[in-house]
């Protein structure tokens, strides 16, 4: 659906990532759970022993992770679908709205409100008749 935007609308998904960097990024989780579990050998080895060997296949033959990638991809955007709307709605709710709702009561930026003590609401501008930015443009 194009709209002659810089975007385009349409409902389609993202290319998933490769197989390789996928084994690669498990490899590196194994390596973090053996590194946070070291005071429990039998989880800190299972977990070196998967690091090592995601870490192998990756780098060998990565597209024997192509079904590992699909999964992982899938629950990604499922993951995605849910938690976007949640994180959204919080940054609304918790910051812009409050920002918001300050700003309306204590400041008056676009200066809607009238004030009846002042005499215009031109706003002074410095002297610029001696300001060059306008010179020699071309």
């Amino acid at each position: 659906m194009t709209t002659g935007t810089h975007e385009t609308l349409g409902k389609e998904q993202p290319d998933p990532p490769s197989d390789r960097s996928t084994g690669l990024v498990f490899a590196g989780v194994c390596m973090v759970v053996a590194a946070l579990f070291r005071s429990q050998a039998a989880i800190a080895n299972t977990a070196m022993i998967l690091a090592a060997t995601f870490l192998v296949v990756a780098l060998a033959v990565p597209n024997w992770l192509a079904p590992l990638n699909h999964a992982w991809f899938k629950l990604a955007l499922s993951i995605n679908r849910i938690m976007s709307p949640i994180i959204m709605f919080i940054l609304f709710a918790g910051l812009i709205a409050p920002v918001g709702l300050l700003m309306q009561r204590f400041r008056d930026p676009l200066r809607r409100h009238r004030d009846k003590t002042r005499e215009t609401y031109w706003l002074a501008r410095p002297d610029r008749r001696h300001d060059a930015s306008m010179r020699d443009q071309f």
